[in-house]
């Protein structure tokens, strides 16, 4: 696997979104366990890129709590699209042509639900359906 998340996440995302204006805002790779991370802004939807000892993970959040993140299985059982996809591979091409193609499919979805104006109920909701999957996983 590539060590450079942030070549990754240029080379498989961003073109793809670019006509949406895609930022990154900030990115970090360690030489601790392959850690890594990239964090862009698009349509006010923050989107993280983390890669934890090998395996890509993506969380989702808004731009105006950029402290809040919510991992992307809770964000597609959110949408009412499956209670147990997201994005969790070792493979980081194959997470972010997924999320491309994601992002691409639901930009207007996500832009509404993660827009100032929404975002407290989104955030809500949210938290809900992460303390659901809790509870069915961890009973």
């Amino acid at each position: 696997m590539a060590k450079d998340l942030l070549r990754l996440v240029q080379t498989y995302l961003v073109p793809t979104v670019a006509q949406d204006r895609m930022q990154i805002l900030s990115h970090e790779e360690s030489d601790s366990f392959d850690n890594a991370f990239v964090i862009l802004e698009w349509r006010g939807v923050r989107v993280r890129v983390l890669r934890e000892r090998s395996q890509v993970f993506v969380d989702f959040g808004s731009s105006v709590e950029p402290a809040v993140w919510f991992d992307s299985a809770v964000v597609m059982e959110y949408l009412g699209l499956s209670e147990t996809a997201g994005w969790h591979d070792r493979d980081g091409a194959v997470v972010l042509k997924g999320l491309a193609d994601f992002l691409r499919t639901f930009a207007s979805e996500l832009a509404a639900r993660f827009n100032p104006a929404n975002f407290t109920v989104a955030k809500q909701e949210l938290t809900r359906v992460r303390k659901d999957q809790a509870a069915r996983r961890f009973g």
